[in-house]
C-alpha cells in the first residue's frame, strides 16, 4: 500500500551560534531582525522569515563557499547598493559579490545569507 507523502510547512530557522550575543547583534543591528515575545531563547522575524538563534556551537561553520556543500537563507532589500555598503560600513564579511541582481554575505558564524534585489515578486517563484 502506497502512503501519500506527509504535507510540510515551515516554521522556522534555527541559527546554531557560538556566542548568542554577537549574533543576536548582528541580526538585530545589522539585518534589522524584530524580536519576537518569547519565555526562552532568541526569536526574531525578518520579514516573513523566523530566526531562532541556539547558542551551542563549538566553533563557527567550517563552509568555504562554492566549495563546500551549504544551506544559506534567502533576503530581499529594495535598494541592494544600499545594503552592500551598510554591509561594509558594518564590516560584514561578503563571501560572493554577486552582480546587480544579489551579494552573499555570512554572520558571525560564517552562516551563508544570499540578499537580493527585490523585484516586487521572486525569481525562484516565476
Amino acid at each position: 500500500m502506497d502512503l501519500p507523502p506527509p504535507t510540510f510547512t515551515s516554521r522556522a530557522i534555527t541559527v546554531y551560534c557560538t556566542d548568542r550575543e554577537l549574533s543576536r547583534r548582528f541580526y538585530e543591528d545589522i539585518l534589522s531582525a524584530k524580536r519576537l515575545p518569547r519565555d526562552v531563547g532568541d526569536w526574531f522575524h525578518i520579514g516573513e522569515l523566523v530566526i531562532t538563534l541556539c547558542p551551542n556551537a563549538e566553533r563557527i561553520s567550517p563552509v568555504d563557499f562554492p566549495t563546500h556543500a551549504a544551506t544559506s537563507f534567502w533576503l530581499e532589500v529594495p535598494d541592494l547598493d544600499a545594503a552592500r555598503a551598510w554591509f561594509e560600513r558594518h564590516s560584514v564579511r561578503v563571501v560572493d559579490p554577486g552582480d546587480e541582481t544579489f551579494v552573499m554575505v555570512a554572520d558571525p558564524d560564517g552562516i551563508l545569507i544570499e540578499v537580493w534585489q527585490s523585484t516586487g515578486d521572486s525569481p525562484a517563484l516565476r
